[in-house]
């Protein structure tokens, strides 16, 4: 057997390094949360967080929300179809490769909805509508609200019964729902003598 000079030792333990360093050095950047999903996946948790932060801090989100009370209501996957009014293929095979999420705020003072339509892929946003205030679905935060308020009341919590510290608001479809579950039913008063006026 030979044996090793000491450049040839350097030299072999040089290349042992370098080998080590190229092998834990990332390949590349990481796909972004948008670009590991499939264009018909729910929403992933980051996709969620992009949306909500998108639409926050645009100006024009921000002046129709107003300096009052409000609530981001729901964030949900929003599919897009390209339509005639696009003018180009390539128009039309970005709309269906992009990813988008709908972005729903409520305005108190104003009883108005705000949809905003994001668009994921390019991290911008889209179309802004304003809704009436009855098409707008209550929050699962103010189910909690109303539900804790409840709770406060001796003849719910009698009517309840022993395990009303079981009763939980239910969740999206993808959550686990308690197995007493609270809903929410929105109740619109039509007379100022209506107790829920």
């Amino acid at each position: 057997m030979r044996a090793l000079s000491f450049s040839g030792a350097v030299s072999l333990t040089s290349i042992l390094l370098l080998s080590i360093a190229f092998a834990e050095r990332p390949r590349g950047p990481e796909p972004s949360p948008v670009q590991k999903a499939r264009p018909l996946d729910p929403l992933t948790p980051e996709e969620i967080e992009l949306a909500r932060r998108l639409a926050s801090a645009d100006a024009r989100v921000k002046k129709e929300l107003g300096p009052g009370r409000q609530q981001l209501i729901q964030i949900q996957f929003l599919a897009l179809k390209a339509d005639g009014d696009l003018k180009t293929s390539q128009e039309q095979e970005q709309l269906g490769q992009g990813r988008y999420a709908a972005v729903l705020f409520y305005r108190y003072d104003t009883d108005r909805g705000l949809h905003v339509v994001v668009d994921l892929t390019q991290r911008k946003l889209g179309e802004i509508t304003k809704l009436e205030g009855r098409a707008v679905p209550l929050a699962r935060e103010e189910v909690n609200r109303a539900f804790a308020l409840a709770l406060l009341n001796k003849r719910v919590r009698t009517l309840l019964g022993p395990k009303a510290h079981e009763f939980g608001v239910a969740g999206p479809a993808t959550e686990d729902d308690p197995h007493n579950r609270v809903e929410g039913l929105r109740v619109i008063g039509t007379s100022p003598r209506d107790p829920c006026y």
